[in-house]
């Protein structure tokens, strides 16, 4: 593996540490290209996919709890790469803000079954608390024509419209791109 690849954790947290606050109405997509790998970061504050950041508690925040980790493990329905460039799925991750235990990796894309949070949850407290979640997914890409990958299509804006905004970083071996993509908008050219 590289150094751009050996680094990603450091950037992805760095990009992270730098655009924070936790911000409702904000998140945040990271890739970094050394090709033939992709790795695609996916950040968000848990009310912007959910309309809540507490352990849910009722069947209704069950079910859209349930649906939030089943979209983010389907990357298609976030982020469509464009199809000259021959990306394959190789591997999702996602960070839940609840679970104790690791975080699951699902390793081969194949397995999106619900494996559940696991380890004890504790009390996260009363809901008219102020809390603040945020949720992660990773997903790594081989992709056979990488030069290609010069526009995106971000479903996640149509599909999470409580995302206001979202903060698009993009590293490669010979480029870096920064834009915010406003809501309404879901398409961006990479130059």
């Amino acid at each position: 593996m590289n150094a751009l690849l050996k680094s990603l954790p450091l950037l992805l947290a760095t990009s992270t540490a730098l655009a924070a606050p936790h911000q409702h109405g904000q998140a945040y997509l990271d890739m970094v290209l050394e090709p033939p790998t992709l790795l695609i970061s996916i950040s968000s504050p848990l009310a912007n996919l959910t309309g809540f950041e507490y352990q849910p508690a009722t069947k209704e925040e069950q079910s859209r709890w349930e649906q939030v980790k089943q979209d983010m493990q389907t990357p298609d329905l976030l982020i469509r790469l464009p199809e000259d460039a021959d990306c394959s799925l190789s591997r999702v991750l996602l960070q839940s803000p609840f679970a104790t235990a690791e975080a699951h990796d699902h390793g081969d894309h194949g397995d999106h079954g619900d494996h559940g949070d696991h380890g004890d949850h504790g009390d996260h407290g009363d809901h008219g608390d102020h809390q603040h979640a945020d949720l992660m997914a990773e997903y790594q890409y081989v992709c056979a024509r990488a030069e290609a990958l010069r526009q995106l299509e971000l479903p996640i804006m149509q599909k999470y419209p409580d995302i206001e905004r979202l903060r698009l970083q993009f590293i490669a071996p010979d480029r870096l791109h920064r834009i915010d993509i406003n809501a309404g908008q879901d398409h961006v050219e990479l130059p």
